[in-house]
């Protein structure tokens, strides 16, 4: 007998990790994993997003980038666990922050399962961050200092 759902792709909140099997996406974001394992899947998880968000032309993504940067913790010159922006699970792993950039300069972060919303544009004191080709992650709570505009990314 053929079910036409048997060849859905099903979709999980759980990660593939080295050396550590399936874990839960939620458990990724926390600060005390900052193995290269856990920068990898934290890596792959921002690109499954970005590559889904490419895929839908007028969204201002695959129109003005060609990389993107995933949030991950370090610790910084001080010795103090702090999160930041990286082009790459090394880059995560050595604490060397790296923005990924739009044509324009603007920055180009990308969100993940824990703050899943991307916010375009920015603050008009924010720099990089000020630009209309600018993104960043957030949870999806109301603020004024950001202009909104629904995407839906599936």
């Amino acid at each position: 007998m053929f079910r036409a759902d048997m060849h859905k792709k099903e979709k999980t909140n759980k990660i593939q990790v080295e050396g550590e099997g399936t874990i839960m996406q939620t458990s990724l974001w926390s600060q005390e994993k900052m193995d290269l394992k856990y920068q990898v899947a934290r890596q792959r998880l921002t690109q499954a997003n970005y590559n889904n968000m490419a895929k839908h032309k007028g969204i201002g993504v695959n129109e003005v980038s060609t990389s993107f940067s995933f949030y991950a913790p370090y610790i910084n010159s001080s010795g103090t666990k702090t999160w930041s922006w990286f082009k790459t699970a090394e880059e995560a792993a050595n604490g060397t922050p790296n923005y990924a950039r739009a044509w324009d300069n603007d920055y180009v972060l990308i969100g993940h399962a824990s703050t899943p919303f991307v916010v375009r544009g920015g603050h008009c004191s924010s720099g990089s961050g000020a630009g209309v080709l600018y993104s960043y992650m957030t949870h999806g709570y109301a603020d004024s200092y950001y202009g909104f505009r629904s995407v839906l990314v599936l």
